[in-house]
C-alpha cells in the first residue's frame, strides 16, 4: 500500500473511530489468543448459567405448589379446629345446664317443678305463650334454670355453622338403659337436643363418645325425635307418648351392640330412621 492511500484511509478514518475500531480488536484478539480449553471454559460458563436459572423456576414452581398444598390443608386444620371449638363449645353449655338440674334438685325442686323457661316470644311476660311456659313452677322462680332466681343460666343458641335449626329443644324421650328405663321403656328422660346437625360436626361427636358407625356413617334409630309433637317443648308434664332412643332393633335386649348403638347412652347424636332423616344430637339432662 503506498502513501496515498494509507493518507486517504486516514482521512476516510478519523483518529477517534480508528481508536474504537482498535479497541474492540484488541477485546477480541485476547479471547482468539486464549487456549482453546479457556474459551471452552467460558462457553461451558455460559451454559452452567443457563441450567441454574431452569432450576431456580424449577424450584419456584415446586415451592408454589407445595404453598398451595399448605393452604389447602391449612384450611382443612382450621376447618377441623372450629368444628371441635363448637362441639366443645356445646357440650359445656349441655353440662351446664344438667349441673343447675342438679343443684335445683338438691335445693328441693321436684322433676316437675324444674323450669327451662326464658322469654321465647320476647313480650316480656311469663306466660302460656312461651314455650317454655311451666305452671307446676314456684311463681318465685326458685326453680328456674334460667333465671338469676334459681340456677341463672342464660339461654344460648347453638355454636354457628354446625345444624340448620336455630335453637336447642328440651323435651322427652325414652333412652333405653338410662335411668330406670329398660326394654318396656316405662321411664321418659328429659333431653336436650339439637335436630338438623351437620352430618361432619355429627360423626365427630359420636367419635368423641365411642359411638361406633355404621356402613362409614352415624347409626339410625328406630325412633323419630321429630315428629307431629315436635318440638314438644318441656313444661313440667310426663304424660303422653314419647320417642325411643337405642337403635334400629327397637330394644335393647343383650344392651349395646349391632342396631343397639344408643342403649345407655347419655349423649350420642343419631340419624333417624325414617321422616325427615335428621341427623339430630342429644343430651340426657334427668335420666329417670
Amino acid at each position: 500500500m503506498n502513501k496515498q492511500n494509507i493518507q486517504n484511509g486516514n482521512a476516510k478514518h478519523p483518529s477517534s473511530l480508528r481508536g474504537a475500531i482498535a479497541t474492540r480488536q484488541s477485546r477480541f484478539k485476547w479471547i482468539a489468543a486464549l487456549p482453546l480449553v479457556a474459551r471452552n471454559d467460558i462457553v461451558r460458563e455460559s451454559g452452567n448459567a443457563l441450567w441454574f436459572i431452569l432450576i431456580a423456576i424449577l424450584l419456584l414452581g415446586l415451592l408454589t405448589s407445595m404453598m398451595t398444598r399448605s393452604g389447602s390443608s391449612t384450611n382443612d386444620t382450621g376447618d377441623y379446629e372450629q368444628q371441635s371449638i363448637a362441639i366443645d363449645e356445646m357440650m359445656s353449655y349441655a353440662y351446664s345446664i344438667e349441673n343447675a338440674v342438679q343443684s335445683l334438685q338438691a335445693r328441693g325442686c321436684s322433676e316437675n317443678e324444674i323450669s327451662f323457661w326464658h322469654d321465647s316470644d320476647g313480650n316480656g311476660t311469663e306466660d302460656g305463650s312461651d314455650n317454655y311456659f311451666n305452671a307446676n313452677s314456684p311463681s318465685d322462680r326458685s326453680c328456674h334454670i334460667f333465671q338469676p332466681e334459681g340456677a341463672g343460666l342464660t339461654w344460648l343458641d347453638p355454636p354457628v355453622g354446625i345444624a340448620d335449626y336455630p335453637d336447642y329443644v328440651i323435651k322427652l324421650a325414652d333412652v333405653t338403659n338410662v335411668g330406670t328405663s329398660n326394654n318396656g321403656k316405662p321411664g321418659k328422660d328429659i333431653v336436650l337436643t339439637l335436630i338438623q346437625m351437620n352430618e361432619t360436626v355429627c360423626r365427630s361427636i359420636n367419635r368423641k363418645f365411642n359411638i361406633p358407625e355404621v356402613g362409614g356413617t352415624v347409626p339410625e334409630d328406630n325412633g323419630d325425635i321429630v315428629d307431629g309433637s315436635f318440638p314438644g317443648y318441656y313444661t313440667g308434664s310426663f304424660s303422653g307418648a314419647t320417642n325411643g332412643i337405642d337403635g334400629l332393633a327397637n330394644n335393647c335386649t343383650g344392651g349395646q351392640g349391632p342396631n343397639r348403638e344408643y342403649c345407655g347412652e347419655t349423649t350420642a347424636c343419631l340419624k333417624e330412621e325414617t321422616n325427615n332423616e335428621y341427623f339430630i344430637f342429644y343430651h340426657v339432662l334427668i335420666a329417670r
